[in-house]
């Protein structure tokens, strides 16, 4: 398992390099681009003093190297252009934001995702069933932005009893986390539907009842643990289209998170800003997904035995 693990986290470093290659050069090449905000400051003393010594010249991958270790080593993301702070600060804090709103429409989407999809799975092909699966089918298919905007019409507008816009109380997050968790809800019940499904027409699933258990016993203690898995594997998806899908609800309710700040940058043409928003979004949905990885090799037996097999063949 220890191979396993460090092979995943090992693969974070290339791939975040390879991230900030590609939006570095679709930055650095856009037609008006500043490219001297994208490199105004160095590396740090020894890659500075290495291209010192080699007289290597002012270009595009030198720049690119620069930005990488002032990211990776030194989390220098420059200065930021509005507020004169270090931007990864102000990184920080939005993400701080986003995160938290992304969390809590995460675990609303685990939790009822999971829930509705057992319950659609005991009562399989009853009308029950076919209500849950239509009501899942129309969530799926609706936008967050159009149930965001429902939302507002009906508790803001109609009711008066949650703010429309802004952060100003803690149930200001209840219709940003509703709009942004059914897509998630949805997808989390299909799976676990069709994965419990399958493990209740096991033959030990059967021998089970034969002997006498309870089926609350049975679908729970039994049928549960073995139907989360491919749910597991599914985590780290539906957590990354939480993340990215908070960019629109932010937008809509006005939420200082990072996905505002982004669009912010852009209309404004803040170029280091979008770039280091950019980086630090790639970083944490590659460490999501690494981390979706490793939750699932934890509860597969099937990932632990294969190279607990390979270390004691290397042994």
């Amino acid at each position: 398992m220890l191979r396993y693990f460090l092979k995943r986290v090992l693969l974070v470093i290339p791939i975040i390099m390879a991230v900030i290659l590609i939006v570095y050069a679709l930055l650095y090449t856009t037609v008006g681009a500043n490219r001297r905000a994208l490199s105004s400051y160095g590396g740090g003393d020894l890659l500075d003093r290495a291209f010192d010594r080699l007289e290597i010249q002012e270009t595009f991958f030198s720049r690119y190297l620069r930005y990488c270790c002032n990211v990776i080593f030194h989390l220098n993301f420059g200065a930021d252009r509005a507020s004169g702070r270090s931007m990864g600060d102000t990184i920080l804090w939005r993400l701080s934001f986003t995160l938290r709103l992304s969390g809590w429409a995460f675990l609303v989407a685990t939790v009822l995702g999971i829930l509705l999809g057992m319950l659609a799975a005991i009562h399989k092909d009853s009308a029950l069933d076919n209500a849950l699966m239509g009501v899942i089918g129309f969530c799926s298919s609706v936008p967050s932005y159009t149930v965001a905007l429902l939302l507002v019409l009906f508790f803001s507008l109609k009711l008066r009893i949650l703010p429309a816009f802004g952060f100003t109380r803690p149930g200001s997050l209840i219709m940003p986390v509703a709009s942004l968790s059914l897509g998630g809800i949805a997808s989390t019940a299909r799976i676990t539907r069709a994965s419990a499904i399958e493990i209740l027409e096991q033959p030990y699933i059967t021998a089970l009842r034969a002997k006498g258990l309870r089926e609350r016993r049975i679908v729970y203690l039994h049928a549960l643990r073995n139907a989360l898995l491919p749910v597991i594997a599914n985590l780290g998806l539906v957590l990354s289209q939480l993340l990215c899908g908070s960019m629109v609800v932010e937008r809509f309710f006005s939420l200082p998170g990072i996905g505002l700040a982004m669009l912010t940058a852009v209309s404004g043409r803040d170029q280091l800003t979008v770039m280091g928003i950019a980086v630090a979004i790639a970083v944490m949905l590659t460490l999501v997904n690494v981390g979706a990885d490793l939750l699932y090799a934890l509860v597969n037996p099937q990932i632990r035995n294969q190279y607990r097999g390979k270390e004691g063949d290397e042994a």
